[in-house]
């Protein structure tokens, strides 16, 4: 009886980083004995909503925070961006493969990470909290707080995020808008207010 078969090699140098089977499991022909990889090549593929797919693209800066290590940040680029929509519960989402840059092995292979892509960047901008951005019809508009009362002024908007918004027109340097009403009031044009820093 030959044995030759049961010396198995990687075709590649790397750690093993998953044993999939257990000692007298039954293996079928083609089965996965044990998974290995190289960790300090390693790729991320990220789920994006549909309307932030079209701004994608090769080679974008991208960094990734893993729960697991909240003080250690990551750096990677976009090596592809999303080829197909696919529907995942009450989202369409679209796939991206990300390439990360400095990773050293530990980043641990299947963990879930937090990626943010830099779709582009302006230097010097001016910029208000995401909240203060109010829309009626396709116009955008922030109150801004003149002699103690609020004036509704339209702004053009920019580059934006979660949390700011970027205003190439509209608004000045030193400015104050209005990001919310305290104790559920509403906002509206010329309404008296007290600003509270």
């Amino acid at each position: 009886m030959s044995y030759n078969n049961a010396y198995i090699s990687s075709p590649i140098n790397g750690v093993v980083f998953s044993i999939p089977v257990n000692r007298y499991d039954f293996v079928p022909m083609g089965g996965d004995l044990l998974r290995v990889a190289d960790m300090t090549k390693i790729q991320v593929h990220a789920d994006f909503d549909e309307p932030d797919i079209s701004r994608l693209h090769s080679g974008q800066p991208v960094r990734i925070r893993w729960e697991g290590r909240p003080n250690r940040e990551w750096h990677g680029h976009v090596v592809h961006a999303p080829m197909a929509v696919t529907a995942q519960e009450a989202r369409n989402i679209g796939q991206c493969t990300i390439a990360v840059d400095d990773a050293d092995g530990d980043l641990p292979a299947d963990s879930h990470v937090t990626v943010n892509v830099t779709i582009d960047t302006h230097r010097h901008a001016l910029a208000i909290p995401r909240q203060a951005l109010h829309t009626a019809g396709t116009g955008r508009f922030v109150y801004r707080v003149i002699d103690g009362k609020l004036e509704k002024t339209p702004v053009t908007v920019g580059l934006s995020s979660l949390l700011d918004a970027e205003i190439t027109s509209g608004l000045t340097p030193g400015d104050v808008v209005v990001t919310r009403a305290t104790h559920g009031g509403n906002l509206e044009n010329h309404l008296r207010v007290t600003t509270i820093q």
